[in-house]
């Protein structure tokens, strides 16, 4: 049986989140992961180091710890802090349940939050409403049907995802990009439709000034 073990230690630093997520990552890759597999090790250890420095520690000085062990074809992974713990366990297995409520992770302003503190989220939240106020003109302006499931992935996205998990991810990424690749072609597609159209009807015309 192939047996591979790492253990690591860091201060409970953000700058110190990408450290711990690409070490895993690198530690994975005897296993010849998919890129899919890999993105999701990364985001897992990535809030899991996050939990650590803001909720155990508070963004106190303290010690996370890893320590992965890979098993033939299986990773364990396990990620440790001595911070302040959660009172009520049962109610820390509820859906959506925070210790900073203030810092939900239902939306991608705690990303911008946690990278780039107060200044982070201003200027984010004003990137995110011009990004917004343009997609919803393009969306009025366009004769595409596609554009509304474009609109639609974005919304979901943005309105309901945590960044690291969804943008992260290749996945959504490919099915933006499918949805572009369908965009673009309708688009061209009844361009070229209305310039056979003009044609015909220059046709029709000359036909009658003809007659």
């Amino acid at each position: 049986m192939r047996k591979n073990e790492m253990y690591m230690s860091f201060l409970a630093d953000s700058v110190n989140e990408s450290l711990a997520r690409i070490t895993v990552a690198a530690f994975a890759m005897e296993l010849n992961p998919t890129m899919e597999e890999i993105e999701d090790i990364r985001t897992s250890v990535s809030e899991a180091v996050t939990n650590a420095i803001i909720h155990g520690y508070e963004e106190k000085e303290g010690m996370v710890e890893i320590h992965c062990v890979l098993l033939d074809r299986l990773l364990h992974i396990e990620i440790k802090d001595n911070g302040k713990g959660i009172p009520d366990v049962e109610k820390a297995k509820q859906p959506f349940y925070t210790t900073k409520p203030e810092l939900t992770t239902l939306t991608i302003f705690y990303d911008a939050y946690y990278d780039f503190g107060t200044a982070g989220v201003v200027l984010f939240a004003l990137v995110l409403g011009g990004g917004a106020f343009l997609l919803t003109r393009w969306t009025k302006k366009s004769e595409n049907p596609l554009v509304y499931l474009f609109y639609g992935q974005i919304a979901i996205y943005l309105g309901l995802s945590f960044f690291t998990t969804w943008f992260s991810n290749p996945t959504t990424w490919f099915w933006l990009a499918l949805t572009m690749m369908m965009y673009v072609g309708i688009s061209w597609r009844k361009k070229t439709d209305g310039k056979k159209l003009k044609r015909i009807r220059r046709g029709s015309s000359n036909e009658k000034e003809s007659d």
